[in-house]
């Protein structure tokens, strides 16, 4: 229990002995010939609001008599203090910070600090790559006149952010009017032409497109801001993206695109060679804060942003397998050939990858005893033990290249193999022509490639030290998409499917993204298919 908070002079408290708060010196130092360090001063903490009234100085000859000052003392209302002798200057008395001050006052301030110092730190990097992100948050944050939307969206993701991360609903609902003025805004913004390839609209809709993560609106918000986010990329050109802050935007925003991309099926602008071409250039280019994993990471994000290209007309394929059985289209044989050859070029980008940087990281990766968490099965725990990393950085890039393999093997599989696409579990549904190729309500790709199950194993051991709390939410983004993909390579029954569905909950929770809680329904474009089925008749 707190004790109580003494109200004697200094020099009593320091010497723990009863002070008999004579003011401005106590009698029990004046009769000990000590020097009396004076009193410190009392704050009263109260739930007002700020009133900006200037500070008022007090002339020597309007200052009150000893009588009118012990009448007064206790009233809140006293707004005026005296000095002792050895304090004493040319400034007769300095006006107190009033008694009652305004905790909501310091609301939003706290709400920025918090998401600037938080949402991407990582205390155990060699490189803080959160410098980068954090530079365009500050740019919003304290240029309010000259970012006045991105200010507003900056504003509502910190509220949202925070309410999270502190299990408080009533801040989270609170972010929500923020949310809708920033909306508001940037569809100003928008319409406007010169606005509309701003840096106040870019940053705008980067922070909106995080506060669906964070505390999702509707269940395709976060589709709608992503995709408006890469038309605004696109629209402004790579060269837009060479100095910061707006580079940062690029470099925090682009995994995102890139797993919508995935997600739809649709190859992105980003793995055409004029994008690419930035991030090759950042990788020759030298600069003080390099690491070892800059260029291995650079490498295997230029490879991911050219899969959504390929898996764009493998699902094509797929979906002209289907309809050639149905009688009502033929494969294109060209696409067939084309996409052969890409998907080649995909698996031999992976292993180069993994002969000259695989031993780098086996180097700073070890394994590790297995956590409280993975021991809670009845049977006990599903592996011996877990991976470790030198730094989130490393950790992130090894486990993307394990996706991206992962990825590769199943769409090698559904496009080397005609069969898959003519299973009856797509022949025999009612909504065999809008079902993806990666449809996995009733299957998985452990019973067709037996090789991935490793792979997945892999992931799995390793998304524990993503959710470190050292790495805050960092660690959570980078662990939705694997955790996801090693769901869906193996079998539901698995103890370790078990144990992903309890880690997204922690991504939701721990890691302040809400969204996270639906990471495991159902295929994006699957639910966008069968939207369109049930409006009306027609393929999509």
């Amino acid at each position: 229990m707190a004790g109580k908070t003494s109200t004697g002079c200094r020099t009593c408290v320091k010497r723990r002995v009863k002070c008999d708060e004579t003011k401005p010196v106590c009698l029990r130092c004046r009769k000990s010939n000590r020097h009396c360090s004076g009193y410190a001063a009392q704050f009263i903490f109260r739930q007002t609001v700020f009133v900006n009234e200037p500070p008022r100085s007090v002339s020597p000859q309007n200052r009150p008599s000893s009588q009118e000052k012990d009448l007064d003392q206790g009233s809140e209302s006293a707004q005026t203090c005296e000095k002792s002798p050895e304090s004493a200057s040319s400034l007769e008395c300095i006006q107190p910070v009033p008694q009652t001050i305004a905790l909501t006052g310091f609301a939003n301030n706290l709400y920025s600090s918090f998401l600037v110092n938080t949402y991407w730190a990582s205390n155990n990097s060699i490189r803080d790559h959160a410098g980068t992100n954090r530079r365009w948050f500050m740019k919003c944050l304290t240029e309010e006149a000259d970012h006045p939307t991105s200010f507003l969206a900056l504003e509502a993701l910190a509220m949202a952010y925070f309410g999270r991360k502190h299990r408080q609903n009533q801040i989270v609902l609170g972010s929500n009017a923020l949310y809708g003025r920033a909306l508001r805004a940037l569809s100003q913004n928008i319409q406007d032409t010169e606005k509309v390839s701003s840096f106040d609209t870019l940053a705008a809709v980067a922070t909106l497109s995080l506060f669906e993560y964070c505390t999702p609106t509707t269940s395709t918000a976060y589709i709608r801001h992503t995709s408006a986010l890469s038309h605004i990329l696109e629209f402004r050109g790579p060269a837009a993206f060479s100095q910061y802050p707006e580079k940062a935007i690029l470099q925090t925003q682009r995994a995102l695109i890139i797993i919508q991309a995935i997600g739809a099926r649709r190859r992105t602008f980003l793995g055409s060679p004029e994008w690419l071409a930035i991030h090759e250039e950042d990788m020759v280019s030298s600069h003080s804060h390099a690491t070892v994993f800059d260029v291995p990471l650079g490498k295997i994000l230029n490879i991911f942003a050219i899969a959504p290209g390929v898996m764009e007309d493998i699902e094509m394929i797929h979906q002209q397998r289907i309809f050639e059985t149905l009688g009502i289209g033929t494969v294109d044989l060209q696409l067939l050939e084309n996409t052969t050859a890409s998907m080649m070029g995909w698996l031999d980008a992976l292993e180069r990858w993994r002969q000259k940087y695989g031993p780098l990281f086996a180097k700073c990766c070890w394994e590790s005893a297995t956590p409280m968490q993975m021991t809670r099965d009845p049977v006990g725990p599903f592996f011996d033990s877990i991976l470790w990393y030198d730094s989130l950085e490393a950790a992130n890039t090894w486990i993307l290249y394990n996706t991206l393999s992962v990825f590769a093997l199943e769409q090698s599989y559904i496009l080397h193999n005609p069969s898959y696409s003519l299973d009856p579990v797509f022949l025999d549904n009612p909504l065999a022509p809008y079902l993806t190729a990666q449809y996995f309500a009733s299957r998985s790709f452990e019973d067709l490639l037996p090789s991935i199950v490793p792979i997945a194993h892999t992931i799995i051991r390793s998304i524990e030290y993503l959710l470190q709390p050292m790495h805050v939410s960092s660690g959570a983004f980078y662990a939705m998409l694997p955790a996801r993909l090693a769901y869906t390579a193996l079998r539901k029954e698995r103890r370790e499917c078990r144990w992903l569905k309890r880690v997204v909950e922690r991504i939701a929770d721990e890691g302040g993204l809400d969204m996270a809680k639906n990471l495991l329904s159902d295929d994006f474009l699957e639910v966008v298919r069968r939207e369109k089925w049930r409006a009306g008749p027609g393929l999509v």
